[in-house]
């Protein structure tokens, strides 16, 4: 009679495979700010957020290390490029030279760049010393073209976006000045690879209230969707990056709750 041998069958084991991990909201979130300065890097990190967003001039100093420093605490930098002394004259010599100004910051080492700071809006764009903005998007529409191009020359990747729009009264509402330098752009600005736009509340008695759906012209943050639409029906189907996003409290007329905006209420 033959042995009887017994064999004994491991148990199954089973694999579990971990959820991929998912951004959180603080790695879309930053903090805008002039210049960068060792203590606002630190203060950026120690929220939690993974961006800083900055608007150095041609003209002025900067220290290349800040950038290192900020990417050394894990954060990426936003630059917005402006004129020192925000004159556009729309010249060809000028345009040029603000698309290599602002073309420049990709040897620098940012993470992505705003062409140009609320083109809509004075003080923020002195069309040729008119004192206001070109209510056209003529000239506009020539720096965002040459400077994307400029841009593109230097890295296909980095993201791209046009001057976030200010809170503006018509012919310079933001989803007005959205169509209007795409359809005076001769196509390069659709290089770029994203929209951006401040979505300020003015005059509130809540921060997003503003009397929606109403009330728009007050309230930019609920015309993101206007300024997203008009892009889209220009053919520039991308999303969109609020890059300012709040209230000013720089004087007495911006209200919450009846009182002028102040840090803390911010």
């Amino acid at each position: 009679v033959p042995a009887t041998t017994t064999t004994t069958v491991p148990p199954t084991t089973t694999t579990t495979t971990p959820p991929a991990t998912t951004a959180t909201w603080g790695e879309h979130m930053g903090v805008s700010m002039m210049v960068l300065t060792p203590e606002y890097i630190d203060r950026t990190a120690a929220l939690g957020v993974k961006w800083i967003r900055m608007s150095v001039e041609s003209g002025w100093g900067f220290d290349q290390n800040l950038i290192t420093y900020a990417h050394s605490k894990g954060l990426k930098v936003l630059q917005a490029c402006q004129k020192g002394g925000h004159t556009y004259s729309g010249t060809a010599t000028d345009v040029d030279s603000f698309a290599t100004y602002c073309a420049s910051w990709v040897d620098k080492g940012v993470d992505a760049i705003e062409v140009g700071n609320e083109w809509n809006h004075m003080p923020f764009y002195n069309y040729n010393g008119t004192g206001a903005p070109d209510t056209t998007g003529v000239s506009q529409a020539r720096y965002f073209d040459a400077t994307v191009a400029a841009i593109r020359v230097k890295s296909t990747t980095i993201p791209v976006m046009n001057s976030g729009w200010s809170p503006e009264s018509s012919p310079r509402l933001p989803q007005e000045m959205m169509d209007k330098t795409l359809a005076n752009s001769d196509g390069r600005m659709k290089q770029g690879s994203t929209i951006a736009h401040h979505g300020y509340a003015y005059n509130c008695d809540s921060p997003l209230r503003c009397a929606y759906p109403n009330r728009r012209d007050w309230n930019t943050f609920l015309a993101t969707q206007d300024v997203y639409a008009a892009a889209k029906a220009r053919g520039y189907d991308r999303g969109v990056w609020l890059t300012e996003l709040g209230a000013p409290s720089g004087n007495g007329t911006n209200l919450y709750n009846g009182t002028a905006f102040t840090l803390a209420s911010q």
